[in-house]
């Protein structure tokens, strides 16, 4: 899971997929020290704040601290906005968040590249919004049965995601 550059300007931890994790490991240090001052939001705002916003002031030495001073973690924010405020938003917004995510998707996409410094904007916000307007629909209008299996593969999607590469590898020297 230690990142490192990997000679084509990408630096990431050796089983690429783990990087997710990098910064999970990260975010649930941040919290666990929030709990531990209890003040866990407050502790986590200004930590992952700090640290995104140090990314773009400096530029980091060293591979670990380049890969753990990055904006994504301003996602983790966004997580935190949508824990507290989701449920307490009207039903109507749900539909309509989804729908302003799922276009943010299409214009990110259109407009190509991993967004860089911008990634927050790119793509964490429209991501904020179809999470966000998932879970309001989610808690304020009962699902039908029939989306029972997409529940099942969410249930199974962490897994699928940690294995995929490997799976992929496999059968592509299996199969040439």
């Amino acid at each position: 899971f230690i990142p490192f550059s990997n000679g084509h300007g990408q630096l990431w931890p050796l089983i690429v997929v783990g990087w997710t994790l990098n910064y999970e490991i990260l975010f649930y240090v941040i919290f666990c020290l929030g709990l531990y001052l209890r003040r866990p939001l407050l502790v986590c705002a200004v930590a992952l704040a700090g640290l995104s916003l140090t990314a773009f002031l400096v530029t980091p030495a060293g591979d670990i601290p380049h890969f753990l001073l990055n904006p994504i973690l301003l996602e983790f924010l966004g997580g935190l906005a949508l824990s507290r405020w989701a449920i307490c938003l009207p039903r109507w917004l749900g539909p309509v968040a989804v729908l302003v995510g799922l276009a943010g998707f299409i214009a990110a996409a259109w407009a190509g590249g991993d967004g860089g410094l911008l990634r927050p904007l790119v793509w964490g916000l429209p991501s904020l919004c179809l999470v966000g307007g998932a879970i309001i629909t989610e808690k304020k209008v009962a699902w039908p049965r029939l989306l029972a299996p997409l529940e099942k593969i969410g249930n199974y999607s962490f897994s699928i995601y940690m294995l995929h590469s490997l799976v992929i590898s496999f059968a592509h020297k299996l199969l040439g």
